[in-house]
């Protein structure tokens, strides 16, 4: 049988590559501003905004205006012009180097995809899901990408794993599935009948199935028979 692996993707493939503030400081610092001029209450009703819009975004151009609306909110009270806004607007929108592949994800998948297995994404993520992806290289091995945006729904609703199991043609028994959060994760893909592992590279839980990639790949020998390790780090 076909080994098939789904994958979470916010703490499972990518963790945080610098901290967010850091990062709105660099989009703020295009229009000459600095995060730490601006005052509480509107960082405060930015991530308000944000929290209450991304639930809204279907397409890449809802998440665009929804970046604006954010910048917008963001920016209220210092006097920013139309056009500083569309630039942190758009600025926020490049968020993909706010993110990294967590150390050995980049080797394991390739190792699955050389082995044959049919892999894919189960996430909650806005729309530019499948661009984010891309920029960071893995989107080439997955043969299903589902995320809550496109969904209409986020986990841990059983929906949106049921999509990507649609999608790859195999039944939940016939499934692993990796993620980080067990409420978000574990507990559904369980439900739904599917082997899970729960994975915890940026340590946040007192127990996990495994900690890091070297960990993790020889967890997934075990479960899935994959050959000896490869050489190499």
């Amino acid at each position: 049988m076909r080994t098939v692996v789904v994958w979470d993707v916010g703490g499972t493939l990518v963790d945080r590559a610098m901290p967010l503030e850091a990062f709105l400081d660099r989009c703020l610092s295009l229009v000459g501003l600095s995060f730490k001029a601006l005052p509480p209450e509107a960082i405060q009703a930015a991530g308000a905004v944000r929290k209450r819009q991304e639930a809204t975004w279907r397409t890449p151009a809802d998440e665009e205006a929804g970046n604006l609306e954010v910048a917008a909110e963001l920016l209220r009270g210092t006097g920013a012009s139309d056009e500083q806004i569309r630039v942190v607007g758009g600025a926020m929108g490049q968020y993909f180097d706010l993110y990294a592949l967590v150390p050995g994800i980049r080797r394991l998948l390739s190792e699955l995809g050389r082995l044959g297995a049919l892999q894919g994404v189960v996430s909650n993520w806005p729309p530019s899901l499948r661009a984010f992806l891309d920029h960071h290289d893995p989107a080439r091995h997955f043969h299903a990408v589902v995320g809550s945006g496109e969904r209409a729904a986020a986990k841990p609703a059983p929906a949106i794993f049921r999509r990507a199991l649609e999608r790859l043609g195999v039944p939940p028994s016939a499934c692993v599935y990796i993620g980080d959060t067990p409420e978000h994760d574990i507990a559904p893909a369980r439900e739904l009948g599917m082997e899970a592992i729960h994975f915890d590279p940026q340590r946040r839980w007192a127990k996990a199935d495994a900690r890091d990639a070297r960990e993790l790949r020889s967890l997934l020998s075990r479960k899935l028979r994959l050959p000896a390790a490869e050489a190499g780090p």
